[in-house]
């Protein structure tokens, strides 16, 4: 029999659907592809089937006719010598890749990113048939950044109260993302039991073993489900539950680091992710900066130093120049060191008219278990004036 994806398909006006199928023996492979492709396009009609299934089908259409279906997606060596114009094959070797449109021959490595794979075969539906492509999902979720070229200067603690004044009264949807290399998640929301972690997740989007010290289980398939991963906080901002040891993260090179950030963006769940990245300029930090577009850059001090210099070259010959006009210095703790413990106007206005001045910031244990910052007072007024800052069109 040929099955379809149990996943609804939301018409486009003025949009042809496209149909789809995948054919394949692999059954989990063929979910997950199709699942992916749903997730990713709106319009789009997929049937799979197995090949025994679907050359039984042919047959009963009658010689040289195929199943119905606007592209066929063949996974395996059979379709190698049988390109045809509606025909992809799915390859398991990247070198088979082609796409040939003076010969209408094509073929996409089926490991390839789901977005790429999409891009690839909305580019060959539109050349073969000339008609309207269905749009791919655009990312609605705005990605806001904290980093400090120091360490200690309190990107954790300002960047969830930034995540839960965004929460608590601007009624976003918000995931904060830790990029430390030990997470400290686990101090302000409480853990559930059985909860995976952000390795497992990556094991079944990037679908390679990250599970060796994370507690993960081989063998499982298909798109991850955001809501086996993630904890809450009493704001309702979620984040992956942390994984213990290392952060995985740390080592993603910035096509996976942007590959993950995509299907949390992408999954509709979020209006807003606010990204922790601390102290560091890593392949994956770089990734991040270069996709936020907002980029709040702490400190504990308003002086301009070395490591400062030598941290904004880095960042602009990495993201180039213009990243600069997503910046918003913060200078953290700000009035430590004056003697009422609070700065004067004269003061705020000669050290930086743009810089925006955070207090000192309370955390207390609530009830024993978490870690819960004390949001209001100074500190709540001055995350109020970042989180603007932060929001301006």
């Amino acid at each position: 029999m040929i099955w379809r994806i149990d996943t609804p398909v939301k018409e486009v006006p003025d949009v042809e659907n496209i149909s789809l199928v995948i054919v394949t023996d692999d059954r989990d492979y063929g979910r997950a592809l199709g699942r992916a492709i749903q997730h990713l396009c709106e319009g789009v009609i997929i049937r799979l089937a197995g090949k025994d299934e679907f050359f039984a089908r042919a047959r009963e259409a009658g010689e040289g006719r195929l199943v119905s279906g606007d592209l066929i997606l063949w996974d395996g060596a059979e379709a190698e010598k049988v390109f045809g114009e509606r025909i992809v094959l799915l390859s398991d070797k990247r070198s088979m890749a082609t796409k040939d449109f003076g010969n209408r021959r094509f073929c996409l490595y089926k490991y390839d990113s789901a977005r790429s794979t999409v891009a690839s075969l909305l580019e060959i539906y539109g050349y073969l048939t000339g008609r309207k492509n269905v749009n791919m999902k655009r990312r609605t979720a705005k990605i806001i950044a904290f980093a400090s070229w120091a360490g200690g200067t309190g990107c954790t603690v300002i960047s969830l109260a930034v995540a839960q004044e965004l929460s608590r009264f601007a009624g976003k949807r918000v995931m904060y993302v830790s990029l430390e290399e030990t997470e400290s998640t686990g101090e302000f929301m409480r853990g559930g039991e059985g909860m995976r972690g952000t390795g497992v997740y990556l094991y079944h989007l990037m679908g390679r073993d990250m599970t060796a010290s994370c507690g993960g289980a081989a063998g499982e398939s298909g798109p991850p489900d955001l809501q086996g991963y993630v904890l809450r906080d009493d704001f309702g901002v979620e984040a992956f539950a942390p994984t213990e040891g290392r952060n995985p993260l740390r080592d993603l090179p910035a096509e996976e680091m942007e590959t993950f950030i995509a299907s949390v963006a992408d999954s509709g769940r979020y209006d807003v992710i606010v990204v922790d990245i601390g102290r560091g300029l890593s392949a994956a930090d770089i990734s991040c900066l270069g996709m936020a577009e907002r980029i709040c850059l702490i400190a504990k001090s308003t002086e301009n130093g070395a490591r400062r210099r030598q941290y904004m070259r880095h960042l602009m010959c990495s993201c180039g120049s213009g990243i600069s006009e997503r910046l918003i210095e913060v200078e953290n703790m700000a009035g430590r060191g004056y003697p009422d413990g609070k700065a004067s106007d004269g003061d705020r206005e000669a050290e930086s008219g743009a810089m925006v001045r955070i207090s000192y910031s309370d955390t207390f244990l609530q009830r024993g278990e978490v870690k819960r910052i004390f949001p209001d007072g100074s500190f709540g007024r001055d995350i109020k004036e970042l989180t603007a800052r932060i929001t301006e069109i």
